[in-house]
């Protein structure tokens, strides 16, 4: 008799707890304990890969209206917590919440599908949308804003989004390969 260790109910909570592990994991190999200062660039790792866990999640399990909902209220959090300074900071954290946002469901709609012919490495996938999402945010804002550092500024936040998106990806990616090993017992 087979022992049955996994339950249906369990999934969404596997693929958000493993999606913000391995994004953390990836931000810590990559830019130390940086990433737990709110005040630094990788905390972006903190941020992003937890609303993009749980928004994969909810896309996954759930309607699309329950989707935007979570996203509009991660966003909203994302808003509070960060104290907004400025109005154009107020518009970055936006358009970069709704680029992660937009980034999952792109790979939710087009990559994360058992007829696709990639059965690993998708993760890949995820951190190059991701990467090409905050790349045409920074360069709208770096339009707008008129920053100093433009090209580093470029260069670095779509580094992270790749980094976030891999991150992101393969803890989904891990996630999906366990629940096809674990039995399944339906709750």
């Amino acid at each position: 008799m087979e022992k049955k260790i996994f339950t249906s109910l369990d999934e969404p909570m596997l693929n958000a707890l493993l999606g913000l592990l391995f994004c953390l994991a990836v931000g810590f190999l990559f830019t130390g304990k940086r990433i737990f200062i709110a005040t630094t660039p990788p905390f972006q790792f903190v941020i992003f890969g937890l609303s993009g866990a749980l928004l994969f999640s909810v896309l996954k399990f759930s309607t699309l209206r329950n989707f935007l909902f979570s996203a509009a209220l991660l966003l909203l959090l994302v808003i509070i917590h960060g104290k907004v300074k400025s109005p154009a900071i107020l518009g970055a954290r936006i358009l970069y919440f709704t680029g992660i946002a937009a980034a999952i469901y792109v790979y939710h709609r087009f990559y994360d599908t058992p007829i696709h012919a990639l059965r690993f490495g998708k993760f890949l996938s995820l951190a190059a949308i991701v990467a090409v999402i905050n790349l045409l945010y920074v360069s709208l804002g770096c339009v707008v804003l008129n920053p100093p550092n433009v090209k580093e500024l470029i260069e670095g936040q779509t580094f992270l989004g790749f980094l976030i998106g891999a991150g992101l990806g393969i803890g989904f990616e891990i996630a999906a390969l366990l629940k096809a090993k674990l039995p399944v017992r339906h709750a």
